[in-house]
């Protein structure tokens, strides 16, 4: 079974503990390979190196990329318990399996993350950008949800709080609109209406705050017909 522990592309959606709790019992029930896929969401993102480990579980496999090149390399990688080495003496030894210096960069970052604290700074910036973020939830006509894990955050954008519709349209002119403004957004989920936040994991607070800025301000002229 291969999950994501938090959703990405899906629209970062954020499951209670207990669903991948119920996952693993089963999993290990029924003797199921389980997979996490925390290429997006793991390395630090969501506030703690593996956002698994907000469910407090341990998977089979854990795939790894995107933040583990460290300073940019492309690399990707999977972990996986000692009695699934089944592979011969050999058999991972190809052409294109391998990059030395994308190894050391990688190796580099991962160490730099743990000795700076970034998974917990994450998590304490994403703490403070959510406090904002719910107050515009609670004042913004289109802001149907604000959630977030660290610095994996999501706006929900609709058309209408009690029916929840998607607003997708609405969700194009946000991430246009704030383009033009300097805040880079990516637009994700099923009705593709969800406005993604995934800044650095470096960014300043000041800078985080002034991307919400800028998305407030948007959603406001957009509620108000300026755009």
């Amino acid at each position: 079974m291969i999950v994501e522990a938090i959703q990405g592309e899906g629209g970062t959606i954020i499951p209670r503990p207990e669903f991948l709790q119920r996952v693993r019992e089963i999993t290990k029930a029924h003797g199921v390979v389980l997979i996490c896929d925390e290429i997006q969401a793991g390395l630090g993102r969501t506030g703690k190196m593996f956002s698994f480990e907000h469910s407090g579980i341990v998977p089979d496999i854990v795939t790894m990329s995107k933040a583990l090149g460290g300073a940019g390399f492309p690399i990707s990688a999977i972990a996986y318990r000692e009695e699934l080495n089944t592979w011969p003496a050999g058999k991972s030894i190809g052409t294109f399996r391998g990059n030395m210096i994308a190894y050391a960069a990688g190796a580099a970052g991962l160490q730099w993350m743990v000795e700076n604290r970034v998974p917990e700074r994450a998590a304490e910036l994403g703490d403070r950008a959510m406090v904002r973020l719910r107050e515009m939830e609670k004042n913004l006509k289109y802001l149907g949800e604000a959630r977030g894990a660290g610095l994996m955050i999501a706006l929900e954008i609709v058309e209408d709080k009690k029916t929840r519709k998607p607003a997708t349209e609405l969700t194009k002119k946000l991430r246009k609109y704030a383009h033009q403004r300097g805040a880079m957004i990516e637009v994700g989920g099923h009705h593709s209406n969800v406005a993604r936040l995934l800044p650095p994991l470096v960014i300043t607070e000041d800078l985080l705050m002034k991307g919400i800025d800028i998305l407030e301000s948007v959603l406001l002229d957009l509620e108000n017909g300026k755009l």
